[in-house]
Order: structure tokens, then sequence, then C-alpha cells
């Protein structure tokens, strides 16, 4: 599974070159506050239920579970969009009303992607995750290609992500065997877990829904401000080196929560799985995360900007929130596995504040950025103790 988070991203990482190279920065600053609504909207559609599917230790169960949050997204997705046309929000919005399309369909194939992630991990359907995860990045390098060579605006670009994530999902969906399509009752039958599906949405969802925030605030801001020079830098060193760190810690993650939910289902504890995840993580991942990470900032200073003190402050502040948030995305699995919702909640508010902090720097964006990095790096550090001594402590008491 890790083979493939990795070859995907070797892939990823050219359709990356290929936006950078070919568009100016105005254009990859508009990039990236799409990718960030829609990777916010993702989770508003799906209320983060697919992390509900570990529950269900029968394939033939978690498989129905996900068709229904499948279903429930794409309505949710057709329910918020009527909404806003009603009350007339897209059609007052500066932006067109194929924007708006752009968006709600980019949020539904996200949401899809990750449920059919979940559900293959939940089942260690491996070569098929491969194929996912390789085939969505496939599909968006030719699309990328062949839009950057003909000239077209980066709208074409913006479509070319959210095709790879709803093609290469169907294709999945399709040549998966074991994953039969099932009937309404059996849908509506799991709709009707409102109680699992209360506790989970009360704490989990909004919790996820501040993490994402804090992950796209500045991009956000950074673009909604106009500032396009840095909107620009910010979106160019997420995704060299934020969303690759991101997506590999995801699949140690879900790796991790597969490994640990087997042994807390046998022994009430999941001990051993943390303890060989995390010296695998500090011993071997950590260094080649970090020399990967300031070989490829430096790189992209050299190439795209420069190296002003200002470019390197705010580059290299952000690689370390992103090697922090690798250690927190690789053990936060002990999070769905103890149950722990509420304290999670807790920490992502944490989170949400620290980074809106920064907002009292609004005018001067290098210590926008700045204490933005630092405290949400003090933030993850604390939820990273927490984590890792709640699992000792249970197996201790």
């Amino acid at each position: 599974m890790l083979s493939g988070s990795v070859v995907s991203q070797v892939i990823g990482f050219f359709s990356t070159i290929v936006i950078v190279f070919g568009f100016s920065n105005k254009d990859i600053a508009n990039y990236g506050l799409y990718y960030s609504i829609v990777s916010i909207l993702s989770m508003i559609l799906s209320l983060r239920m697919e992390n509900l599917i570990y529950r269900y230790s029968e394939k033939d169960e978690s498989s129905n579970y996900a068709s229904s949050v499948i279903i429930f997204s794409l309505l949710n997705a057709l329910f918020i969009f009527c909404l806003l046309i009603v009350f007339g929000f897209i059609s007052s919005s500066s932006l067109n009303f194929s924007y708006w399309l752009l968006v709600f369909w980019g949020g539904f194939s996200y949401s899809l992607y990750n449920v059919l992630i979940n559900f293959l991990v939940r089942n260690n359907e491996e070569n098929l995750i491969v194929i996912l995860k390789i085939g969505r990045v496939i599909v968006e390098l030719i699309l990328v290609v062949i839009f950057t060579v003909i000239d077209n605006p980066i709208k074409y670009i913006m479509f070319s992500m959210s095709c790879g994530y709803f093609v290469s999902s169907l294709v999945c969906f399709i040549i998966c065997d074991k994953y039969n399509f099932p009937s309404l009752n059996i849908i509506l039958f799991y709709f009707k877990e409102w109680r699992e599906v209360y506790i989970h949405s009360k704490f989990d969802f909004p919790a996820s829904l501040c993490n994402a925030a804090v992950l796209h605030y500045p991009q956000l801001l950074l673009s909604l401000s106009g500032n396009v020079l840095l909107a620009s830098l910010y979106f160019q060193i997420t995704r060299f080196v934020g969303t690759p760190t991101l997506i590999v810690s995801q699949s140690i993650g879900l790796a991790l929560k597969q490994h640990a939910q087997k042994e807390f289902d046998l022994y009430n504890k999941c001990e051993n799985s943390i303890k060989t995840y995390s010296k695998y993580l500090y011993g071997k991942l950590l260094p080649l995360v970090f020399f990967g990470s300031s070989l490829i900032t430096l790189t992209l200073l050299y190439i795209k900007f420069d190296y002003s003190l200002q470019n390197i402050f705010i580059s290299f502040s952000l690689v370390l929130v992103f090697i922090i948030r690798f250690i927190f995305n690789v053990l936060s699995p002990v999070v769905y596995i103890y149950g722990l919702y509420k304290d999670n909640l807790k920490y992502q508010l944490f989170l949400l504040v620290s980074s809106c902090i920064s907002l009292i720097f609004y005018s001067s964006s290098i210590y926008l950025i700045l204490t933005y990095s630092l405290f949400v790096s003090l933030v993850y550090i604390s939820y990273i103790n927490f984590i890792s001594g709640y699992s000792m402590e249970t197996v201790n008491g």
C-alpha cells in the first residue's frame, strides 16, 4: 500500500511540475483556492462517515455501508447545490455557474475516492488500492498535459484534478467483483443507524472540518486577499511537500489503523501496533521526510522564486508544520480505535483557534504565516504527546 502511495506521488509530481511551469502565479493561486474549497466540501458532503467503515468486519457489511455513504454524499451535494441556487448565492457570486458545478463535482469525486480507499483498506484489497491511487494521478497527468499544451484556462486543470478522482474511483468500483451494489432496503438500513452516525458526526465531523480549515486557512486567506505571489508560493510548497507527506502519512496511518484495530479486537489494546509503527516512523521515515522536504523546497525557491529571507522563512516554517503533521497523521488512528472523539474535537478546535491568532498580523503576510506555523506546530506536538501517552496509560491501566 505504501509503495502505491510513493509511485502515485512520483507521477503526481510530474503533474504538479506541468501546472507550476505552465501557468502564471495568478492561475496557480486560483487553482490552490479551488483545491482548498473542494477538499473542505468533500468532508461536508460525507460528514466523514467513511471513518465508521472499520466497525464492520464482514466484507458485505462494509460494502453496503460504503454504498450508503456514497449515496448520502451525492444526495447531500445535490441538496446543498440546489439550496445555494434557491437562495441566490450562486447567481450573485462573481464566479459563474460552471465553476460552481465544477466545485461540487470535485467535492463529490474527492468524497467518493476517500470512501473507496477506506473500504479497500478495511478489506485488505491492496492491489485495488494501488490501482486506485496510481490510476487517479495518471488520469490527472494525461489531462493536465493535454490542456496545458492546447493552452486552455486554469479551469480545465481544475477539471483534470476532479476527473482523476472520479474516473479512478469509477473504474475501481467496476472491477472490484466483490463489491456488489446493495439493494435500496439494505442502504436504508445503514441510514437508520442514527445513534452511531450521530455520535460520530457530533464530534468527528466538526473535528475533521476544523482540521481541514487549519490546513487550508493560509491558502484561502492569501488567495482571497489578493496576495498572488505568496498564495502561489504557499500552494507550490503545499503541493510539492505538504500533499506528498500528507498522503504517505495517511497511507501509513490507515495501515496502522487496520493492524491496531485487529489487535484491539483481540486484546482490547493496540500497544504492539503503536510501538512497531512508531519505531518505523521515528527511526526511518522522519529523516527521509525531512531531507526530501528540504531539498524540494530549496530547489523550488531556486527555480521559481528566490532565496530572499521572506521566502526562506515562510517556506521552512511550513515544512516544519508538514513534518509535525506527518507524525500526527501516522498516529491519529488511536483516536478512532479508542473512541476519543471529544478529545479530538478539543484539540482540533485548539488548532483552529491557534491558526486564527495569526490574523493579528493580517497586514504582514510573512508574520501571518510564521505565527500560524509556530502556534499550529505547538498544538500538534501537544496532541501527539497526548495520543502517545493515552495508548501507554491504557495499557498500563
